[in-house]
């Protein structure tokens, strides 16, 4: 599933950046471009730190 439509980001992507030591939106921002477009995906993204599912937690809803 796609994170981030502009960028073309998926969850495994931001998975694995998060395993690399990214901890914020900003981090993921710059490493992914995640949020640098029409930002849409920001609150999403934050969720999703929050929710840490590079330890394997699961959202319970989708990104729109």
């Amino acid at each position: 599933m796609f994170v981030c439509i502009c960028k073309q980001v998926t969850e495994s992507q931001v998975q694995a950046a998060i395993r690399d030591g990214h901890e914020s939106v900003e981090s993921l921002g710059e490493c992914l471009g995640v949020g640098t477009g029409c930002g849409s995906c920001v609150e999403y993204t934050r969720d999703y730190l929050n929710d840490d599912p590079a330890r394997g937690d699961n959202l319970s809803h989708t990104s729109t």
